[in-house]
């Protein structure tokens, strides 16, 4: 695709991915420290020119790239439209993904995403998983009993989801001790005691490890 040079579809394109991030031109305005309004609808409309000096800014404020303002890429990013070409997902998927993990501040949740993608069940899984949401409910009848199509489809994507997260909690649980991460060692005890896995003695067991732990690594602040 070859960049644009129209100043109209240039504003469109400001416009579209604005809207994302500043509902009102009045909010991208004060963003960029402008007096009014009227200089972004005129970039917008394209009865101006944007300033090569303010698109490092622009696009930082808008988290997109050059590319997408000139029409280069279609979506705003030119990692994300790589990740949909590899992957499939959606734009929608991608971003999504990228705001959990930014939101978190939480590297287990991303080594917890990786565990289960990389199970060798998580194939079968979305395979089961996708039979379920779009074949329709067929019967299948024995000589004593009949069974639904779907049901056998859901019920093999749950056993799979189960053994890969049981899976995923004994190589989290393994990395938490080796990496010394004792908060998150302590959320998979908490969670373990709610869910009945493990006895009150032994969940405050856990919680002294835990406390001993950081005192050891000086990080009982």
């Amino acid at each position: 695709m070859d960049y644009i040079t129209d100043k109209k579809k240039i504003g469109e394109n400001l416009q579209r991915i604005r809207k994302k991030k500043y509902k009102t031109q009045e909010s991208f305005a004060e963003a960029l420290g402008l007096l009014d309004r009227k200089t972004i609808s005129k970039w917008e409309t394209g009865e101006t020119e944007i300033p090569m000096t303010r698109l490092p800014e622009i696009c930082n404020l808008l988290d997109c790239d050059m590319d997408y303002l000139f029409g280069k890429i279609d979506v705003p990013r030119k990692n994300t439209e790589i990740a949909m070409k590899e992957t499939g997902l959606s734009e929608k998927s991608i971003t999504k993904l990228n705001e959990i993990m930014k939101s978190c501040h939480l590297d287990w949740w991303s080594l917890v995403f990786n565990e289960f993608i990389e199970n060798e069940k998580f194939a079968a899984f979305l395979g089961y998983l996708s039979l379920y949401a779009t074949h329709k409910s067929e019967k299948i009848t024995h000589s004593y009993y009949s069974i639904d199509t779907k049901d056998i489809a859901f019920t093999r994507a749950q056993n799979a989801f189960v053994e890969i997260a049981s899976e995923i909690e004994t190589v989290m649980t393994k990395k938490a001790k080796t990496n010394g991460d004792y908060r998150g060692y302590l959320l998979i005890a908490d969670t373990a005691y709610k869910e009945g896995k493990i006895t009150k003695d032994e969940y405050q067991k856990e919680i002294a490890k835990c406390y001993e732990g950081w005192q050891v690594n000086g990080n009982d602040k």
